[in-house]
């Protein structure tokens, strides 16, 4: 077993420990930033994506994204962590899955949409996945999107329609939301009414959907913390050989109160 395996495993065991302490009213408190509606309703408004962008398979190899002649070995992995994930959802009517980090560099960004495209379509899901890493944008530059676009954080801050921050990027059932600049009050902007908004349109606009969340370094900023009481399930991503002990330790501290579905293992050289 890797020294990453038995951290998670130590951690895990604290955390469930300490979790019966948490402050429950502190996080009633919190969720009210962010209101997302919990119950599925058949959709009664219609969202047409207002960018289009058509992906390069050598864009797409070169950042370790799934494209035409992606190893399959790695495919069936993304294929198991989807149906896992989406058992979890359908067995809890879960809507709102977060992908986060204890630090830059474990690999979360390739995971998000790598997961946001194998579940795209699969049992009738419709998945939007939302770039929050405000502060760093990843998903654009690993889908090769154009550099200057309208980006998630000018819906967020009220300078844009919805419709101009989704992109249609010809994968069936599956819509993004991609941030451009690095915001510097991001948190507050994650916290608006703005995010609240989003998550409703988006939960009323398609039958069975599924938001997929591309959250920050938990240990870099408050961001990923100003949303985690809101969202359903997260994932945390390691790797091995890059994530410290210490650091995932950190991380799961402050996600004590967090659903926490699973670990992701990146780099493993041991699997």
């Amino acid at each position: 077993m890797s020294k990453i395996e038995k951290a998670i495993r130590k951690v895990a065991k604290d955390r469930e420990f300490g979790a019966d302490q948490a402050d429950s009213a502190n996080d009633a408190a919190n969720a009210e930033n962010v209101a997302i509606s919990r119950q599925r309703v058949p959709a009664v408004i219609k969202i047409e994506p207002g960018q289009r962008f058509e992906l390069d398979p050598v864009v797409l190899e070169r950042n370790r994204i799934i494209h035409p002649g992606f190893p399959e070995p790695a495919l069936n992995s993304y294929k198991m962590l989807r149906t896992r994930v989406v058992q979890m959802i359908e067995d809890n009517n879960w809507q709102t899955i977060a992908i986060a980090s204890a630090k830059q560099g474990a690999g979360k960004t390739v995971t998000a949409i790598n997961l946001a495209m194998t579940m795209a379509g699969y049992r009738n899901h419709h998945v939007y996945l939302l770039d929050l890493d405000l502060r760093k944008p990843g998903v654009a530059p690993d889908l090769g999107l154009p550099e200057d676009f309208v980006g998630l954080e000018d819906y967020l801050a009220g300078k844009s329609p919805i419709n101009q921050v989704l992109w249609d990027i010809g994968i069936d059932g599956l819509t993004i939301a991609p941030s451009c600049e690095s915001v510097r009050d991001s948190s507050e902007l994650i916290a608006s009414g703005g995010m609240g908004s989003l998550f409703s349109t988006i939960l009323s606009s398609v039958t069975n959907p599924v938001i997929i969340l591309h959250l920050p370094p938990i240990l870099s900023a408050d961001d990923a913390l100003a949303i985690a009481p809101s969202v359903d399930g997260m994932l945390l991503v390691v790797a091995e050989g890059t994530t410290a002990r210490e650091d995932l330790s950190r991380a799961m501290d402050l996600l004590r109160t967090t659903n926490v579905i699973g670990v992701v293992l990146n780099k493993s050289v041991s699997v």
